[in-house]
């Protein structure tokens, strides 16, 4: 069976509709997305879920401590937010050198663009979801390995805990700098 992950709250910006949508233009196949996030006041997503019916392939584990633990037995990642500002999730899955599915909104390309780790979908569009979810089931072992790989690489050169801080100096020192700076603004 194949093993997805999502790691996001269920909150406004997620966009788990368009997701379970997906999961139901591909219930026929062998696959499971667990999805680990804090259910908040809201629309049931159990409600959906039935609807559509694919109790088989969602498995809702709600909050967890370590992430990092589910990351590691799945074969991808998953993410179907309308709006992000920078996705941590998505970062630490590349971290996990998870080969990645996610929207096409402008922090997630600024990331895909630059590393290869995975597939880019439209915003909101269920169809171009399930169609990049089935790609990446569809490639080999090494072929996922390779976009992990990847995205793992682009998380140890921009952000190690060194990278960052030279990234914040590199601001600090620039507003220092200006002409116009002065200890009074």
């Amino acid at each position: 069976k194949f093993v997805w992950v999502c790691i996001a709250h269920f909150r406004w910006n997620k966009d788990y509709h368009t997701l379970f949508k997906a999961i139901e233009i591909l219930k026929g196949l062998n696959f499971r997305v667990d999805i680990i996030g804090e259910y908040h006041h809201g629309e049931d997503p159990m409600r959906i879920i039935k609807e559509l019916k694919i109790q088989d392939h969602v498995n809702l584990m709600g909050f967890k401590q370590n992430a990092a633990h589910y990351l590691a037995y799945a074969d991808a990642f998953v993410l179907s937010s309308f709006s992000e500002g920078m996705p941590n999730a998505l970062l630490e899955a590349m971290a996990y050198q998870k080969p990645v599915v996610v929207t096409d909104i402008e922090c997630n390309q600024e990331v895909l663009k630059a590393c290869n780790a995975g597939y880019l979908f439209e915003k909101e569009n269920a169809h171009d979801l399930a169609v990049k979810m089935l790609n990446m089931m569809r490639l080999s072992l090494n072929e996922r390995n390779a976009l992990g790989a990847n995205g793992r690489a682009y998380i140890q050169k921009n952000y190690t805990e060194e990278s960052v801080m030279k990234n914040w100096l590199s601001v600090i020192n620039r507003q220092i700098n200006t002409k116009d700076y002065s200890l009074n603004h």
